[in-house]
């Protein structure tokens, strides 16, 4: 099965960031984070919005492999039958059949639709940024045995744990969690 695959991005360049180093430094700070004062967790956290860049293990998968149109938006996107039209604002149009939309979007606990209201509102929020949860150094939510991990999890425990760098350490921690109850 063949695919063709296009990488639109706004930028001019696709930002690649880190290096084997820097990985091992922000696994590091990943297992401190948790128990800065919060005064530091928010200096570090604003450092890490700024510059979120794409992994650099990526790199040679996709550099010079993958068509990438840069400094361009998806100004629409059409409904085609079975198909989506993309419509650019350099004017291009792309007709595809997946569109997988990487957007940098806002993490915003209250608007996960899975979750029940009541639920929601019964867990405790992280001082400062009431979109996410409180979570405990397991990652665990103030309702006992509802752990979060992934960008929910990044405003306890770090930046670190927005990415899959950070996967690694939480299954661990969640796991044994579990395992200990």
């Amino acid at each position: 099965m063949n695919s063709n695959v296009q990488i639109v991005f706004r930028k001019s360049a696709p930002v690649y960031g880190g290096n084997r180093t820097q990985e091992v430094i922000l696994r590091q700070i990943g297992n401190i984070f948790f128990k800065l004062p919060h005064f530091l967790k928010k200096k570090l956290r604003q450092i890490a919005d700024m510059t979120v860049p794409i992994a650099h293990f990526l790199k040679p998968y996709v550099d010079g492999k993958v068509p990438q149109i840069s400094s361009t938006s998806i100004e629409r996107a059409v409904a085609l039958d079975n198909r989506v039209q993309l419509e650019l604002s350099n004017g291009d149009r792309i007709i595809a059949d997946h569109v997988i939309v990487a957007t940098g979007f806002i993490i915003n606990f209250d608007k996960l639709p899975f979750l029940d209201t009541e639920l929601k509102s019964a867990i405790v929020r992280e001082t400062g940024s009431i979109e996410y949860p409180r979570l405990n150094e397991h990652f665990e939510s103030s309702i006992s045995g509802l752990y979060f991990a992934g960008p929910l999890s990044s405003r306890s425990h770090g930046p670190t744990f927005r990415f899959i760098l950070g996967l690694g350490k939480t299954s661990k921690t969640i796991i044994n969690s579990i395992r200990r109850r």
